[in-house]
């Protein structure tokens, strides 16, 4: 791929503008980020409160512009790694509320939002049409929010629903790379699998004293207790909830991966996935296994199956080791006794408080009200019906587009791609599946999909023949 496509294939470069052309150069650049990072928390923390997301935006510049698969990776790296960051940082110096740190992620991400800015002319003929219903939608939830909230909490809700809006259109509309990011993507969460999982069982084993520092400061009462084999693992992200949906996600998206490193992704992952003791995630799993298997060739089905016994082995296996037998049988046992349940009777009675008046919100309050836990409620409280419902047709029609693709039987990463974003929503009466990570997986996910189906569509119309298609056959 022609890394400078602006400029003719005949212009003679500099053999600096040579050197920065190259991959060789990208990497560095991206090992430089990581020893600043690293050499900053130890020696100066404070510094990288600044240094860290300036860093990281600029890199993501780079890349964005010269490397479109690099870009992608060190996007999901940054959302998977930045809360660690942030409490190395705050333990290293002081703990830091909001932390500068966590704004990472978020500009680096917005930088796809260019790509969105140059399309919007040609949204219609790019098949943009469900990612402009949602923008409008929460264009127009914002400037509510703007009149009945306050600025920044409005903001900042604005931007965790735009952000996956911009990532996933950035996605779709370069549906030609799809075969690079479908490798991309598994690439990153075999080895985010792994690091995700091998650092909830440590933090789970240990309690890691920057973890229980940030647990202390931040008051995050719904994380166990900050002692070994007492905490309810979050792993590198910044809760539990958040933890397992990523780790689900992942733990779906190994099942397409081929090489033995799997193996050991799925181990540590799904250890880690149990010890976060997130059931509706544990639920929103088996679905998409559900899903997966029921849209897969027989012979797949059968390797799914296999697959799900050695789980079920493994799960049983750990149940009974001293080390996790409470924990796990406890959170298992809490599905027997959800009446006596302290998290499902604050939901309750949530509900019963919030239910009625959200029912009625033909309009909503806009965006920056409350936080509940509930999706549903926090949807029709500040979305209102009108907004919800053109949300959540820009949401739909993509993934109908995905349950309905012929190309899914060659391809089970379609598959996958339609069994997560299914696997999030299903959890909507007990998280905010729009917001923040989840959002930003259930939006980012679908596209892939999408992308992936634009791309076998126009490989088959191209070819002369039907035997000319290279679609990749999986079992």
């Amino acid at each position: 791929m022609n890394q400078f496509p602006f400029v003719n294939a005949k212009t003679s470069f500099s053999p600096f503008a040579r050197a920065i052309a190259t991959q060789e150069f990208a990497w560095l650049l991206i090992a430089l980020f990581g020893i600043t990072t690293l050499g900053g928390i130890a020696g100066a923390p404070r510094l990288v409160n600044l240094l860290y997301p300036l860093e990281a935006l600029l890199l993501g510049l780079f890349l964005y512009l010269r490397f479109p698969i690099l870009y992608l990776g060190l996007t999901w790296w940054l959302w998977i790694l930045s809360p660690l960051v942030r409490r190395l940082v705050d333990y290293r110096s002081a703990f830091t509320q909001p932390s500068p740190v966590l704004l990472a992620p978020i500009l680096v991400s917005l930088i796809s939002g260019l790509t969105l800015l140059k399309c919007i002319p040609r949204m219609n003929q790019l098949g943009g049409l469900p990612y402009l219903l949602a923008l409008s939608s929460i264009c127009f939830t914002y400037a509510l929010g703007l009149v009945n909230f306050s600025f920044l909490d409005a903001t900042e809700q604005f931007l965790d629903l735009l952000i996956p809006l911009t990532f996933g259109f950035h996605i779709y509309t370069n549906w030609q790379l799809y075969p690079q990011y479908k490798q991309n993507l598994r690439r990153v969460f075999v080895w985010a699998v792994i690091v995700m999982g091998g650092y909830g069982v440590f933090q789970f084993l240990t309690a890691p004293a920057w973890d229980a520092y940030w647990y202390v400061n931040a008051d995050y009462v719904s994380g166990g207790q900050p002692e070994p084999f007492a905490i309810r693992v979050w792993s590198t992200l910044n809760s539990a909830g958040p933890f397992a949906g990523v780790m689900m996600s992942g733990l779906l998206i190994l099942l397409d991966v081929p090489g033995p490193q799997k193996y050991l992704a799925s181990g540590l992952g799904f250890m880690a996935f149990l010890l976060s003791q997130h059931r509706t995630s544990w639920l929103g799993w088996v679905l998409g296994i559900l899903t997966i298997t029921g849209s897969s060739t027989p012979k797949r089905q059968i390797k799914l199956l296999i697959t799900l016994g050695l789980l079920v082995l493994f799960v049983i296996f750990l149940a009974n080791l001293d080390l996790f037998s409470e924990v796990i049988s406890s959170r298992f046992g809490s599905f027997l006794s959800l009446e006596e349940d302290g998290s499902g009777r604050v939901r309750r009675e949530e509900y019963a408080e919030f239910l009625t008046p959200a029912l009625s919100q033909i309009v909503g309050n806009g965006l920056g009200g409350l936080l509940h836990d509930s999706g549903i409620l926090y949807s029709l409280l500040n979305f209102g019906w009108i907004a919800l419902l053109i949300y959540l047709g820009g949401l739909f029609l993509p993934l109908l587009r995905l349950f309905q693709s012929k190309y899914a039987q060659q391809d089970m990463f379609l598959i996958i791609c339609r069994s997560i974003p299914l696997s999030i929503l299903i959890q909507s009466a007990t998280v905010v599946s729009f917001l923040g990570v989840y959002g930003f997986l259930l939006w980012v996910i679908t596209s892939y999909g999408i992308a992936g189906d634009k791309y076998y569509f126009n490989l088959e119309k191209n070819a002369d023949y039907l035997g000319k298609i290279s679609i990749p056959q999986q079992e």
